[in-house]
């Protein structure tokens, strides 16, 4: 069985798990639930129950997922699990591909995006060289200038938004951070020179108060506080708009959020968005931007 398959079959049993719950499963529950996912998807997920111990060996070691047997209810039970996003996203994904898997038999039911993801064939490169520490070459094209430059670049991070990815890299030519969007690459290469460790960027600092990708230059994070109708709020209670979103007021009229992040392009974007569900109560420099903007819309 090729690998891919191996870790499908461990996310259905993960799946299965979660889905049972403080019930657990048996070994024949399982048996029985991914003979039934091989039948509708054609692919072999079956196994002996020497495989199923080790599926759940790799499982503990690889997804942080303990599950054990337990004498008592005479079942397997999930006992202890590290969340982590990055565990939950290929979860996620693989979950996808199960059901794409099927995509002859169950395609009247399913509507795609027609947009597709570009600049995705560079994640695997710009992983090495952040890995081994080796600069890059890169050849750029950006929204502004559709002449390609070529940069010499420290790889920093990676930074997904919106269905595309962003490389985080240090020009050492003018010792900046910059962003760069993978579909906008015209060319990657890893250069033969190494950078030494980087002890001065922090990641989860870098991005903590950023919505999107972009940091204003010259500018600092701020306090917002937003207004929004209960209708609305109701969807922004279970996906908040920020991970620095704090709740304030929460009743039959509105629901009052705080937040503290920079005032970008990406976020005024995603707040006109909101149109009359939204009223902005501070800082004042927010809601003077947001009326200058409308007073345009509405000259338009």
């Amino acid at each position: 069985m090729v690998n891919s398959e191996i870790i499908q079959r461990q996310s259905l049993i993960v799946s299965k798990f979660k889905k049972m719950g403080d019930e657990g499963a048996t070994f024949n529950e399982i048996e029985n639930y991914l003979d039934k996912m091989s039948f509708r998807s054609g692919n072999n997920y079956r196994l002996t129950k020497r495989t199923f111990e080790r599926d759940l060996i790799d499982i503990r070691r690889n997804f942080k997922i303990e599950i054990r047997y337990n004498f008592s209810d005479k079942c397997y039970k999930i006992v202890h699990e590290e969340f982590h996003e990055i565990t939950s996203r290929i979860f996620e994904a693989f979950n996808i591909g199960n059901a794409l898997s099927l995509m002859e038999k169950v395609s009247p039911f399913i509507i795609l995006e027609k947009e597709q993801q570009h600049g995705t064939e560079h994640l695997n490169p710009l992983l090495y060289a952040m890995q081994e520490r080796w600069q890059i070459l890169l050849t750029y094209c950006s929204f502004e200038n559709e002449d390609p430059n070529t940069y010499r670049l420290i790889p920093l991070c990676l930074k997904e938004y919106r269905r595309r990815w962003y490389l985080v890299a240090k020009d050492d030519f003018f010792n900046q951070i910059k962003h760069y969007a993978l579909d906008r690459i015209r060319k990657l290469e890893i250069s033969d020179r190494r950078f030494p460790q980087i002890t001065d960027f922090d990641m989860e600092k870098h991005f903590q108060y950023c919505f999107g990708v972009t940091i204003p230059p010259d500018s600092s994070p701020q306090e917002v506080v937003l207004s929004i109708s209960v209708e609305k709020g109701k969807y922004l209670k279970t996906l908040p708009l920020h991970p620095t979103q704090k709740i304030l007021v929460d009743n039959e009229k509105e629901l009052r959020i705080g937040l503290k992040v920079y005032l970008s392009y990406d976020f005024i974007i995603e707040l006109l968005s909101m149109g009359e569900h939204l009223k902005v109560i501070s800082p004042q420099s927010l809601k003077d931007e947001l009326k200058q903007i409308y007073r345009k819309s509405l000259e338009n």
